[in-house]
C-alpha cells in the first residue's frame, strides 16, 4: 500500500485522496457478509468541546483527551448484539446476560467459534480467548461508561 506522504507529492491531493479511500474501504467492508452491521455516526466534535479540553495540557495530553472524547462516544453508542454478552458470559464462564441471548442464538454462536478455531491451529485456549474478547469487549467497554 502506497504510504500517504508519497501520494500527497504524487497526486497533489493531500489528505482528500486518503479519505476518499477510508470511504471506500468503509464501504467495502459493509457490502460483505457480516450478518447484522449497524452504523452510527457520533456528534460532531465542535470547537466548542475542543475548547473544553484545558489549554494549559502540552498537545500529547490535548490529543489524549480528545481520543478520549471519541471513544467514549463510541462505546456509549455502539449497538450490542446478543452475541456480545454471550461471548461476555463464555469468556467470565457465567450466565449474567443470558437474558439477552437465547439457546438458538447460543448453539448458532458456540458452532460458529469452533469452526472459525478449528482452522486457525496452535494454541487453542489463546485463540478462544482473543476470539471471545473480540465480541466481549464492546459490551465490556460500554459498561466502563455506565459506571461513571
Amino acid at each position: 500500500m502506497e504510504s500517504v506522504k508519497w501520494k500527497v507529492k504524487k497526486n497533489g491531493k493531500g489528505m482528500r485522496e486518503k479519505v476518499k479511500e477510508d470511504y471506500q474501504s468503509m464501504i467495502r467492508g459493509t457490502m460483505g457478509q457480516k450478518g447484522r452491521v449497524h452504523l452510527h455516526f457520533g456528534k460532531e466534535i465542535t470547537v466548542k468541546d475542543l475548547q473544553n479540553i484545558d489549554p494549559s495540557l502540552p498537545l500529547n495530553k490535548k490529543v489524549k483527551e480528545l481520543t478520549l472524547y471519541i471513544d467514549k462516544q463510541i462505546h456509549t453508542t455502539y449497538k450490542l448484539y446478543p452475541i456480545h454478552y454471550f461471548a461476555a458470559d463464555l469468556l467470565q464462564n457465567t450466565d449474567q446476560y443470558k437474558d439477552h441471548y437465547s439457546e438458538q442464538e447460543k448453539t448458532r454462536y458456540i458452532a460458529k467459534m469452533e469452526e472459525v478455531l478449528s482452522n486457525l491451529g496452535g494454541d487453542y485456549q489463546k485463540h478462544r480467548e482473543i476470539y471471545l474478547r473480540i465480541y466481549a469487549n464492546p459490551l465490556f467497554n460500554a459498561l466502563k461508561y455506565q459506571m461513571e
